[in-house]
């Protein structure tokens, strides 16, 4: 599988998930990974972008330590669960504060979140690639390097 088709098939389970698990550093419990459920939307790079609260812990632990992880997983009802496809997004977490053609595509994936988007000081933060781990399933595993995505 070359490179390209490595990152379209990672970029397809991203695009067909909503919501991933956000490991950050953990202040509270240093040394620990510090995990939640987070929806997220694709930016016009395909980056995941997540809006999230300033009074949320994840939040407060990615401004000390923006290096982040997004898990991914394919769901099914199967009772074979390591065959399901899975994505770790190692990511250096942005604020993003100007662009509204990232806003407007998050806000079409979650009308909801336009509600909250004023209170409790959500914000919008972008992941940028470091490296991804994909497994989809026995034997089909792979890294991906930041400089392949296109």
């Amino acid at each position: 599988m070359t490179t390209n088709e490595q990152w379209n098939t990672a970029l397809e389970l991203l695009e067909n998930c909503r919501e991933g698990i956000l490991s950050t550093h953990s202040l509270d419990v240093p040394g620990y990974p510090f995990g939640s459920l987070t929806p997220y939307a694709l930016d016009q790079n395909n980056r995941p972008v997540i809006l999230i609260s300033a009074i949320a812990q994840h939040t407060k632990n990615l401004i000390t330590n923006p290096k982040v992880c997004l898990t991914v997983a394919e769901t099914a009802d199967t009772q074979n669960k390591q065959a399901l496809a899975r994505l770790s997004f190692m990511a250096d977490a942005e604020l993003v504060s100007k662009d509204q053609d990232t806003f407007d595509r998050y806000f079409a994936r979650f009308p909801e979140s336009r509600a909250y988007f004023g209170t409790h000081d959500f914000a919008f933060y972008r992941l940028n690639p470091v490296r991804l781990r994909f497994i989809g399933g026995f034997g089909k595993i792979f890294w991906i390097e930041k400089e392949a995505l296109k």
